[in-house]
This record gives structure tokens, C-alpha cells and sequence, in this order.
């Protein structure tokens, strides 16, 4: 798309405003609010005392949508012949420039534009054929930024030497999306002593096979643990620095990928071609297309980035790599979106994507580790219209009851008191076995209380907790208004944040320390959290399919072990032999039946484990309440041997990921 021109005046000097003047959104009512409703009282105008204030027409409905990219001298005018003339529509849209107040159009490479259309033209709109190519288009939507996806990017310049600052920074942080490039990390350093158990972390670490070099270098992504996310490999992706993971967040399908391109290697050619092919591999396997987003360390300085809405550049006079890299992302219709300038003047960190994720890009007001002036840290966000999608939680974490608490006298009364054979008075065993523990399970859930969750982290404080909150409330407020004065409050909080959690956080290592002998659990507690995940995978992948709940994870390990089990029928001679080393008269089944002294004797034997199975009842409950329960466990288990079926309801367990 060309630039727009700006009017001229008489004297022929372009007319444009210094300053945009950004539409001020209206203030949201309370949650409390009522809804306003329209008047329905019939009363004429000239029956009122004061000057008219009634509506002489109801505002018609409008689809907004939101244009990007435009050359910041075009005018509203401009854009409203643009947008009839792609439209084939009348002149008489409704556009609204956005711009921050605070911003100098002359100093902007590319404005943006709300348009006011009619319903009718949505699917019109929303169709890459009715604009140029360059144009940056979406739905608008008008929520709160708290609802976007906020991603982050920087070059760390190596995270060895800074595993607990950086640790402190990603705990407290509530980013949904992290791209890191030259971590310098190796299989020595497990990510838990980064991120903890909050994300999901898929690392691309340098090694002989990606590059000649063994120090710094190598990317990662990490993504936040409640999204499902997997890790997506091609053939030639691990010949270079480069990560690509498959996310779903807050229902948007996106492919993210993120790579470093050493400076050494800037002007290979071919190292530029395979990132590329790996991406369009990858991208050409996506089946639920969504939005691709390429980001990293390019390292390309001689690529000076027009201010034009197209972002294309021409690749005459530009080293052969350069060019292959503008081609390659060109062919996959990605846009280069990131304006941000190092100390020197240039773009090193670049931000690719397609026409569906329009992002939004500052500079990091506070970033997670020390700056480097070559790579300014970037916060990114996609907007996410409420559609009423939410985020899908990988790990239903119930609240717990504390059976450590049970009163086991006032238990032993309530189950003394119960008529057990008038109440398993049923002629299926699965239905007795339903019955009794649905009795019990009712019992505890009253009566038992939940287990505390303890302060988190564990060095936390009430003044830590209150400066965490005012620093949440700071950065709501400078996300929704963007100017320097809740800037400089965001900054101010967030760094009094930091250092008071530095502080904790150090003695708490040393109080664990020093307190090894007298608390040695504490210890291992600490050094388990460094070197241990107890949270179930984000997701299981078996012969190509993936998982992306609980229980579709359970049913693939289910579909493997079944797979490997040798179900093998024994034939009738191995049988007879087996048989004859039986003893004729061991037992008889005809005759067999389930004792009172047999179920006390085996129930004492039980390990007192207060962790409840499937059934919600724990095993120290049978340990300490046999005798009450000793009636109803004989009924079930003689039922069960005279109809030769097991109870459904013990047959399932929980399986833990070792």
C-alpha cells in the first residue's frame, strides 16, 4: 500500500496534526452497577422546560476494526477514502486515530486506526483480500488489557551467574509467554532453578551439532503452566539455535518460535535458510492454523527498517543473508512489527508475525534481569477478544482435606451408629461398595478440615504480600493508561518489590542452612524444589497424538501399557502342571468365606497413610476404625466372592509421574 499523502494547504505545506489525540475510552461502571435500560415514557419535546436532551435517532450498531500500519501523515480523510475505496462502501465510516498522548506523530514510524463499520461488511473486513498487502488488520476489541496475552523478550547474556536473581523475578511475574535468547545454559542447569514449577519450559541449549562454539549461545521458551503446550521439532531445527512450541492461551492457537542467529554466522546464508525452512515446515504441519510468531536475536544491523506500514525492505544492496531472511519471511506473509531501537541505532531484536496476531510493543518498563544497551528487554501483548473462552487448566487442583485432623472417637461413633445391614442392602456389589464409601466419604468431607496452604513462597511476609499487591495495582494502571507518571509508580513499586524479595529470599537460604541439623526436612524441601517437578506433565504424546488434558493423558498411558502387556493364554498342559504342584485340599471355594478375624488382621497390617485414593477415604481410617467397620467390609467382600465380580469402584487408582 502506498503512502497516504496528507492534504496540502494553500501555500502547498502538508497539514497534519503535531499531536494525535487518542479517543478516551469511557469509564467502566462497577461491577455493581445496574444495566441502564431505554425510556419508555411517551412525552413530547415541546412538553419539556429545558433544551432538548432526547436522542433524535438510536445509534446504529457497529462493527469496529481495528487497521495498523498506516503512514503516520495520513489524515482522517485519508483513511476514510482508503477504507471506502477498499470496501466499496460510501464515505461515511467512523475512523478514530489511536495514539498515546503522550507520543510525537512526527517520531512514530506507523499509526493505527479504530474503524466504525456496518455488521454487514464484518466478514468482508476481516478478509486479507479487501486490503493491501502490508496492512495490519484485526476485530477490535475493547477489553481490558488484563485479558491479553503478554509475552517477554531479551538477551540474558547468559543465566548462569544469575539463577537466583532471575528465579526471584519469574516467580512473582505474571507473564504468559518468555523468549530468552543466549541463556548459556547447559544440561547441568535444570530448569526448575529458573522458572520453578509456573512454566512450561522447552529449551534449546548450544551443543556441537547447532554450533563450533561451546559457551553462551542457545534459546528457550518458556510458557506459562496452566496453557497446554508442546514442543515442535522438524528435520533440520536441530542444526541451529532455534525452539518452536504449539500453545493454545486463553483459546488462540499460536505456533511460537524463537531463535538466535550468532554475529559470526549473520552472513551465512545457509543458517538463515534452514531457520526458515524449519519454521515453514512446522508451520505447514499446524492442521488448526492460528497465529505464527518468529522472534529472536537476528543479529542483522545492515537491515534498516522503514517507517512505511509495510515494514518490506528492499533487499538490493543487503548481504545475501539479509535478503534470504526478508524472502523467506515475506513467502510466509510475516510482518517485522518491532520499532525499538538499541543505543546505537539499530534493530537487532526482531518480531515477526502474521496478519492475525497484531501485537503491541513497549520497551520493558522493568525488566527481568539487568539491560544489555545492544538488546533493549520487549513486552509484548495480543490482544484476546472475550469470547468467553478461558484459559484451560491442565491440573484440577481440588481443595484437600486434612486427614491428619480426623477426631477418630467422633468417627468411631458416627460409623457404631450406622445400621450397616439395612443400608447395604443391595443385591450388586458394586452398588454395596458405592454405598460404603460414599457413607464414609460424606462423613470426612464434614467433618475433616482442609488442608492450609502454606505461605507462598515460603519467605514471604504481610509487608512483601502488601508490596506485591500495590505493585499488581500500578501495573494495571500504567497497562490501561500508558503514561509516564504510572510508569514512573510501576517502576518505583516493582523495584521496592524486588529488593525486599532479594532480601527474604537470601535469609530464608540462609536460616536453611544454618537450621540443617535441627530441621533437616526443611532442607531437602528446598533442595527438591531445585531439582524435582511433582506436577503432572503438561501434556503426553503417543504414536503422533497429544494430549492436552488429564485425562486424555491417562488414557494414553493406558493405550501403552496395554499395548506392551503380554496377555498370553496359558495352555491346558501348562495348566495341568501348574495344577499338580497345588495341593488338592488347600481350599475350597464352594466353601470359602470372608472372617471377622481375617479383615482386623489384615486391616491392622495396612501402613497408616493419610492420602486418600479415588474412594476419598485414606488407609489410616481402616487402620484405626476397623471395628466399626468390620461388619460392612465383610458383607461386601463375601458378596463379592459369591457373584465372582471386584467392586469398580476400588479398581481405580492414581497414577503418579515418576
Amino acid at each position: 500500500m502506498p503512502p497516504l499523502a496528507p492534504p496540502q494547504d494553500p501555500t502547498g505545506s502538508p497539514i497534519w496534526p503535531v499531536r494525535g489525540v487518542k479517543r478516551r475510552r469511557e469509564e467502566q461502571l462497577p461491577s455493581s452497577a445496574a444495566a441502564t435500560d431505554r425510556g419508555t415514557k411517551d412525552i413530547t419535546l415541546n412538553d419539556l422546560s429545558v433544551p432538548s436532551i432526547l436522542p433524535t435517532t438510536v445509534p446504529a450498531a457497529r462493527f469496529w476494526l481495528y487497521l495498523s500500519g498506516l503512514n503516520p501523515l495520513a489524515t482522517d480523510s485519508d483513511v476514510q477514502k482508503i477504507v471506502s475505496q477498499c470496501l466499496n462502501v460510501p464515505d461515511t465510516t467512523e475512523v478514530v486515530r489511536l495514539v498515546p498522548k503522550d507520543k510525537d506523530i512526527s517520531q512514530l514510524s506507523f499509526v493505527s486506526y479504530k474503524i466504525g463499520l456496518d455488521p454487514a461488511l464484518k466478514i468482508q473486513a476481516l478478509d486479507p483480500a479487501s486490503w493491501p498487502a502490508g496492512v495490519l488488520f484485526r476485530e477490535f476489541c475493547d477489553v481490558d488489557s488484563a485479558h491479553d496475552i503478554t509475552l517477554y523478550l531479551q538477551n540474558v547474556r547468559e543465566l548462569r551467574t544469575k539463577i537466583d536473581e532471575f528465579f526471584l523475578t519469574t516467580h512473582e511475574c505474571d507473564l504468559d509467554v518468555i523468549f530468552l535468547t543466549e541463556t548459556g545454559l547447559d544440561d547441568r542447569i535444570d530448569s526448575l532453578q529458573l522458572f520453578g514449577t509456573s512454566y512450561n519450559v522447552f529449551r534449546c541449549d548450544r551443543n556441537p551439532r547447532n554450533s563450533d562454539k561451546s559457551s553462551f549461545g542457545g534459546v528457550l521458551i518458556a510458557v506459562a503452566q496452566c496453557y497446554p503446550s508442546s514442543i515442535a521439532e522438524s528435520a533440520n531445527s536441530a542444526h541451529v539455535e532455534q525452539v518452536c512450541v504449539n500453545a493454545t492461551i486463553r483459546g488462540k492457537q499460536l505456533l511460537l518460535c524463537c531463535l538466535y542467529i550468532p554475529p559470526d554466522r549473520s552472513r551465512s546464508t545457509d543458517i538463515v535458510n534452514i531457520h526458515v525452512s524449519s519454521i515453514c515446515e512446522l508451520w505447514d504441519k499446524c492442521t488448526d492454523r492460528g497465529s505464527l510468531l518468529v522472534c529472536g536475536d537476528f543479529n542483522q544491523p545492515r537491515i534498516e527498517w522503514g517507517s512505511d506500514e509495510s515494514q518490506k525492505v528492499s533487499t538490493a544492496h543487503l548481504p545475501c543473508a539479509s535478503a534470504a531472511l526478508i524472502d523467506g519471511m515475506n513467502f510466509l506473509n510475516l510482518t517485522q512489527v518491532n520499532t525499538e531501537r538499541n543505543h546505537l541505532g539499530r534493530t537487532l531484536d526482531l518480531v515477526f508475525c502474521t496478519s492475525g496476531c497484531l501485537l503491541s510493543i513497549d520497551r520493558c518498563v522493568t525488566p527481568l534481569l539487568p539491560v544489555d544497551p545492544h538488546h533493549p528487554p520487549l513486552v509484548m501483548s495480543i490482544p484476546v477478544c472475550d469470547n468467553g473462552d478461558t484459559a484451560t487448566v491442565l491440573i484440577d487442583e481440588t481443595k484437600k482435606l486434612n486427614f491428619r485432623k480426623i477426631d477418630f472417637s467422633a468417627l468411631d461413633q458416627h460409623l457404631l451408629s450406622i445400621d450397616w445391614r439395612a443400608l447395604l442392602e443391595y443385591n450388586d456389589v458394586d452398588e454395596m461398595a458405592s454405598k460404603f464409601c460414599e457413607t464414609i466419604s460424606r462423613w470426612l468431607n464434614s467433618n475433616v478440615p482442609l488442608v492450609k496452604r502454606p505461605a507462598s513462597p515460603a519467605w514471604s511476609t504481610p509487608h512483601l504480600r502488601q508490596l506485591r499487591r500495590e505493585r499488581n495495582r500500578a501495573q494495571r494502571a500504567h497497562r490501561k493508561r500508558k503514561t509516564m507518571l504510572t510508569q514512573r509508580n510501576f517502576k518505583r513499586t516493582s523495584d521496592e518489590f524486588r529488593r525486599l524479595n532479594a532480601v527474604l529470599y537470601k535469609s530464608y537460604v540462609l536460616r536453611v542452612q544454618t537450621d540443617l541439623r535441627k530441621q533437616p526436612k526443611n532442607f531437602w524441601n528446598f533442595v527438591n524444589s531445585k531439582r524435582k517437578c511433582s506436577s503432572i506433565p503438561s501434556h503426553v504424546c503417543l504414536d503422533g497424538i497429544e494430549s492436552t488434558t488429564v485425562s486424555d493423558s491417562c488414557e494414553l498411558f493406558a493405550n501403552f501399557f496395554s499395548s506392551v502387556f503380554a496377555n498370553k493364554t496359558a495352555s491346558d498342559r501348562d495348566a495341568q502342571t501348574a495344577a499338580s504342584y497345588v495341593p488338592a485340599d488347600l481350599v475350597d471355594l464352594n466353601v470359602f468365606e470372608i472372617t471377622t478375624d481375617m479383615i482386623i488382621t489384615a486391616a491392622k497390617k495396612l501402613k497408616r497413610s493419610f492420602s486418600a485414593g479415588p474412594d476419598g477415604i485414606p488407609a489410616v481410617v481402616l487402620n484405626r476404625c476397623i471395628v466399626p467397620l468390620v461388619v460392612p467390609l465383610r458383607i461386601i467382600f463375601n458378596k463379592s466372592f459369591e457373584q465372582a465380580k471386584f467392586p469398580n469402584i476400588w479398581k481405580e487408582s492414581f497414577i503418579f509421574p515418576v
